[in-house]
């Protein structure tokens, strides 16, 4: 039998299976098939298909602030760099979620990108005045399965290092990648953590880090009305605030720690290592207090902080440092070495993982891509 004989709905299963790369290949066969692969449907059945195989690229800002891609997590890669099209330096990734990636530069000026179709949409500045010009933010980004729609959330507050006052200020901000807009959705009973820091020269440097998403929502750190802290769960469906039980052990009113998702868990680890090893927390099952799971990562240098990227396998971790170095952790063996990528020891600022998928970050009312 030809392929053109095949049924539409067994072609359209057997193209939603294959690469995103190989799938805008194919969207140059014909016009017919251009109209179906670039449909909605179409790209919804690809990322379900792309879910199941667990496949995990690594997308990371390398020490020349360029964007680099590895095609499946694993050491010893070799890096492809995104020729974006824009002079800028790239200083942060704030998220990621099927497919699309957001990232900030230097500017502060956020982007979200689809690595693997190259789309690139600059997130509009959100129009509404804070309490003070000077104010410092925190950013996640995820997705909302009630509106099916992407969706960047700003916790925004004044600048300790301006100002000080008896009121502080919190401000809860949503962007829906879909609609394009902005919107202020109140202000939470939670102060949302961030923590000041020192660099060589002395200068004070305001340490932030994204929130994590899972589940249909983004996490942080933050402190409640008592003055307790919790980790709190931002519903992006709801647009409220839950609070979620912290591991047991873990000295989260005295020891700064951070969030990150690994393996497909909720993970809490050291943001400074003092005794030359880093503790993390892994939650196996979402939201179950018991479900926390201990492991210490050795041979962190101390007051070096050790960011999770990502998993190799099931024993492998990959950690990012405060010196730009990749570092591969092997959680059987308890050895620490170097990530090698282009045949030299990775030197990465900031990464995430992501999947190959075709979900567009631009607006409905955008044609085009920057």
């Amino acid at each position: 039998m030809a392929i053109s004989e095949l049924p539409d709905e067994i072609m359209f299963d057997i193209l939603s299976r294959l690469p995103a790369k190989c799938v805008g290949k194919s969207r140059c066969v014909s016009k017919p098939w251009r109209t179906i692969l670039s449909g909605t449907q179409f790209i919804k059945a690809h990322l379900t298909h792309l879910k199941r195989t667990h496949q995990q690229n690594l997308i990371f800002i390398a020490g020349d602030f360029s964007i680099r891609t590895i095609s499946a997590v694993q050491n010893d890669a070799v890096s492809r760099e995104l020729e974006l099209g824009l002079e800028k330096r790239w200083s942060d990734v704030l998220g990621s979620c099927d497919g699309l990636v957001l990232l900030q530069n230097d500017d502060e000026d956020k982007f979200l990108l689809n690595p693997m179709t190259m789309q690139l949409v600059k997130v509009p500045d959100w129009p509404a005045p804070s309490y003070k010009d000077e104010s410092i933010a925190m950013h996640g980004f995820g997705y909302d399965s009630s509106i099916d729609d992407y969706k960047i959330v700003s916790v925004s507050y004044q600048d300790p290092r301006e100002y000080v006052s008896a009121v502080v200020h919190t401000f809860v901000d949503v962007y829906c990648v879909r609609s394009g807009v902005w919107k202020r959705v109140g202000n939470p009973p939670y102060d949302i953590f961030y923590f000041l820091g020192k660099d060589a020269y002395d200068h004070v440097y305001v340490l932030r880090t994204p929130g994590a998403y899972l589940n249909g929502a983004i996490h942080w750190f933050a402190s409640n009305a008592n003055e307790r802290t919790v980790i709190v769960a931002f519903d992006l469906a709801r647009e409220v605030f839950d609070e979620m039980p912290a591991p047991v052990g873990a000295d989260v009113n005295l020891v700064p720690y951070e969030l990150v998702v690994l393996g497909g868990c909720l993970c809490v680890y050291d943001v400074q290592s003092v005794i030359g090893q880093a503790n993390v927390w892994i939650m196996r099952e979402y939201r179950s207090a018991k479900s926390w799971t201990r492991f210490n990562i050795e041979c962190v240098h101390e007051w070096e902080m050790a960011k999770p990227l990502c998993c190799i396998g099931d024993e492998e971790v990959v950690l990012v440092n405060t010196m730009a170095e990749a570092l591969v952790y092997n959680v059987k063996e308890k050895s620490l070495n170097n990530m090698v990528v282009d045949g030299v020891p990775a030197n990465v600022l900031d990464g995430d993982i992501f999947v190959g998928s075709l979900v567009s970050p631009c607006p409905l009312t955008v044609a085009e891509p920057v």
